[in-house]
């Protein structure tokens, strides 16, 4: 199973969440297991929702 590592930057620092705890508002990024970065590189994403189950029961969330 692949596990991506998500963070968001809070307080001045990257702190690893569970991805279902985003909420809107949150700077975020996903890296892979080896630290490299999703679809985007390693850029950072801002998350436009709270993280929700997708009609495919993903976890997801919009991004601004």
């Amino acid at each position: 199973m692949d596990q991506r590592k998500c963070e968001i930057f809070e307080n001045g620092a990257w702190r690893v969440i569970e991805f279902k705890l985003l909420l809107k508002g949150d700077k975020f990024r996903l890296t892979d297991p080896l630290g490299k970065g999703f679809e985007h590189g390693d850029r950072e994403l801002i998350s436009g929702c709270d993280a929700y189950l997708n009609s495919s029961g993903i976890w997801a969330v919009k991004t601004t």
